[in-house]
């Protein structure tokens, strides 16, 4: 990954654009020799939404069971969940 200042990206924006297009390679843009941001190719972002966006659904899915669980308490006992989540995915 190539490394850069803030002002040298402010500088040649369109380049360093062209070349993360083109190589696919993201670019780490610093100030004062901390890291800042990341120019990522738009494939790698697009990705990273997708991803982020299923860890959220499974995130909230936790949530919700942990909240059915406390609610029905001892009534239900103890819950596969392994065997909760293949039968949902059966269910799709």
């Amino acid at each position: 990954m190539q490394r850069i200042s803030a002002l040298t990206m402010r500088r040649k924006f369109g380049q360093y654009l062209d070349l993360v297009a083109e190589t696919k390679e993201p670019v780490l843009i610093e100030r004062a020799n901390r890291a800042m941001a990341v120019l990522v190719p738009a494939e790698d972002y697009e990705t990273y939404e997708r991803w982020r966006g299923d860890r959220t659904a499974r995130e909230d899915a936790a949530k919700r069971m942990d909240k059915l669980r406390a609610t029905l308490g001892e009534r239900v006992g103890p819950v596969d969940v392994v065997a909760l989540v293949r039968k949902t995915r059966e269910s799709r």
